[in-house]
């Protein structure tokens, strides 16, 4: 599971980030940072859930394999 996060930061959030620093490098602003950050906090608290995911995931599997039914 924590191997989606790679190509879903590659293709989601590197696009966004760009973006941001060309504009950042440029100085001008033409009204959309806002939109773009915005659009970066949605895609970024999705790529943090994956993370929370892969947690339980491991979690679960750490458990599971340590409790033994007698």
């Amino acid at each position: 599971m924590m191997t989606v996060i790679i190509p879903y930061t590659t293709t989601l959030l590197y696009p966004i980030n760009n973006k941001l620093l060309d504009i950042r490098k440029s100085g001008r602003d033409d009204g959309t940072v806002e939109e773009m950050l915005i659009r970066w906090d949605a895609i970024h608290f999705g790529r943090t859930l994956l993370g929370y995911g892969a947690m339980v995931v491991t979690l679960y599997g750490a458990l599971k394999s340590h409790t033994r039914i007698v």
